[in-house]
């Protein structure tokens, strides 16, 4: 179902027995297995959240509820939820990365809180959701929209790339296999990296390359993908001798914008001091690693 065709209006009085139903079907199973089930403190509850929501309609039937806040330092996702029939048709998930598009408009988070036995915490951190606090039975998450201008190269630099073009798919490599192996060897995450290592891992990614108007390599980067939910950002490399002209924007640009690539939930493993260049493109710490206590993880939302 398009999400075109979602609609939105306040929630009247006459809605409360299509809401009780929603809840019914999408929240009692979790309600019930976090806390027990009250059905006369879960009607209660159903009225307080009603002021400031909306009914969510697809083609003039009510499928769905979503109720925004908006607070001084971030926007709080206070509800949403879809009739059992309308989901993982890609409503929810449009209807959340518009409310992360508006907040991002604004320079705000968006904030939620979830049961933490509900499956909907997959679904929020597959759109670039995390944790930041975890109580027994509930966790409250944060995430922003990416930032459309980190993609964008700025008018001062497309002089200087005049002529560089990203390619894409195993042919973009080919002729630079032993330059590619020969410069990751000089990085900290991949100098021990073996000649067979290196041809599996390629064959099993989605590689990019930056290429001048000769042919010759200035940047590299590959992404570990199914290409649909799930995208690893890997050995991003550019040629020292080019650095500081945007090449990396250009390439890193290229790879998360790609239309089989952009809604993937985005990974990346890096040190700290580069967490700054990464942010601008939407990914916000995640964790450190626990095993190299020189790195982190970040993660991007979709």
């Amino acid at each position: 179902m398009a999400s075109s065709e979602v609609r939105f209006r306040p929630v009247a009085v006459s809605d409360a027995p299509f809401l009780w139903q929603l809840k019914l079907s999408t929240m009692k199973v979790h309600i019930t297995q976090t806390f027990g089930w009250d059905e006369g403190l879960a009607y209660a509850f159903l009225w307080r959240t009603l002021p400031g929501a909306y009914v969510v309609e697809v083609a003039d039937a009510a499928v769905g509820i979503l109720k925004v806040c908006p607070r001084e330092d971030h926007v709080f996702l206070d509800e949403i939820g879809l009739m059992p029939g309308v989901q993982r048709q890609g409503i929810g998930r449009a209807i959340v990365r518009g409310v992360l598009r508006e907040a991002s408009q604004r320079g705000l988070p968006v904030q939620l809180r979830v049961l933490r036995c509900n499956p909907a915490v997959a679904f929020y951190e597959r759109l670039g959701f995390v944790p930041m606090e975890l109580t027994p039975t509930h966790a409250m998450m944060t995430a922003r929209a990416p930032c459309a201008d980190a993609m964008r190269v700025p008018t001062t630099e497309v002089e200087a790339l005049a002529g560089f073009q990203v390619h894409r798919g195993p042919e973009c490599i080919a002729a630079h296999r032993d330059t590619i192996l020969a410069r990751l060897r000089t990085t900290y995450w991949a100098n021990d990296l073996t000649a067979s290592a290196f041809t599996t891992m390629w064959q099993r990614s989605e590689p990019f390359a930056v290429h001048d108007a000769r042919g010759n390599l200035s940047a590299f980067g590959r992404a570990v993908t199914d290409c649909d939910r799930f995208a690893y950002l890997s050995d991003v490399w550019v040629d020292p001798s080019q650095r500081n002209q945007g090449l990396g924007r250009l390439l890193c640009g290229k790879m998360l914008t790609e239309p089989d690539l952009k809604a993937c939930r985005w990974l990346l493993r890096t040190r700290p001091d580069t967490e700054a260049y990464y942010a601008p493109f939407g990914f916000r710490h995640l964790a450190c690693d626990p095993i190299d206590a020189t790195t982190i993880w970040m993660q991007r939302c979709s």
